[in-house]
């Protein structure tokens, strides 16, 4: 400021008459910062840096006195703090867009990932699935192979023509005994028998076993095997030989050369035996079987 620059209209104006009009919220210091400047304005002469610093003082609280909020001034106020908070939005901005990004990146990895997940854990059942039921196949092939092969061989076809008349002697019953011995020890079956529809006898690799009442409950089996004219049939029962265990049973039925029903031959295998493989592949590829 320089005396020239406030002229004589300087003189004529005093900014203490108009603060106390404006009735401000003045305390001591407020008063002598006003008076301060008063005698700059009347004097027009600066005679210390310090009036200098108090009169500048004393403008900024006559202005602070003099103001009135007012939405427009509001809105130039939060404008101005908007200019300042410029580095600070945009800051803000970004890490928003890092954290959105960020976010949405990590949902398309983790539907990706389940997604990749779920068709491995679909091909690894499908393996599992095949690789059970070609068990399961060749377990049964292998026994409906087995019980045909005993069906159409030659010894066992002429031991049933020639039953009646060696039913005494303990001989005759000793060499179907052996004939059914060696299958079992060779196919490490469970159960290998032969029914006789002539005597109903029930062998097997301990001789005979028992004689066969169709009326029990048990043995209902052969009568509808017999009312089915199949080839061959599958089924589950206990097996009463080996005290009553669950058994899978593969029956073929025994023709003359007429082609007369003479008996039923055929092999059986514990439901443990299929049990155990599914165990196995249960705890090879990590899932869950169910045999029905």
């Amino acid at each position: 400021l320089h005396a020239n620059c406030l002229g004589k209209t300087a003189r004529s104006y005093t900014p203490l008459d108009n603060m106390r009009g404006a009735q401000p919220k003045h305390h001591a210091l407020f008063l002598i910062f006003a008076r301060r400047y008063n005698r700059l304005c009347n004097k027009c002469v600066y005679t210390t840096t310090y009036e200098v610093f108090c009169a500048l003082c004393a403008g900024f609280f006559v202005l602070a006195a003099q103001f009135r909020p007012t939405p427009k001034k509001l809105l130039r106020f939060r404008i101005f703090l908007m200019h300042k908070n410029y580095a600070f939005r945009t800051n803000l901005f970004i890490c928003l867009i890092i954290i959105v990004g960020f976010s949405i990146t990590s949902v398309i990895s983790y539907r990706s990932n389940m997604d990749t997940l779920k068709k491995e854990a679909e091909s690894v059942t499908r393996l599992a699935s095949e690789g059970m039921m070609y068990q399961i196949d060749a377990i049964f092939a292998q026994s409906i192979h087995v019980s045909q092969t005993m069906a159409h061989d030659s010894f066992l076809i002429n031991f049933l023509s020639q039953e009646k008349e060696n039913l005494k002697n303990p001989a005759y019953t000793q060499n179907i005994k052996e004939y059914l011995l060696a299958y079992k020890k060779k196919y490490n079956y469970d159960s290998v028998f032969l029914v006789s529809m002539q005597t109903d006898r029930y062998y097997n690799f301990a001789g005979v076993a028992r004689i066969m009442d169709y009326t029990a409950t048990e043995n209902k089996w052969v009568p509808e095997f017999v009312a089915s004219n199949s080839e061959f049939s599958l089924n589950i029962d206990n097996d009463k030989a080996a005290h009553d265990t669950i058994t899978v049973f593969v029956n073929c039925s025994v023709r003359n050369k007429n082609n007369e029903l003479v008996g039923i031959v055929g092999v059986g295998f514990k439901v443990n035996t299929v049990q155990a493989m599914l165990a196995k592949y249960e705890e090879q590829f990590a899932v869950k079987t169910y045999l029905l």
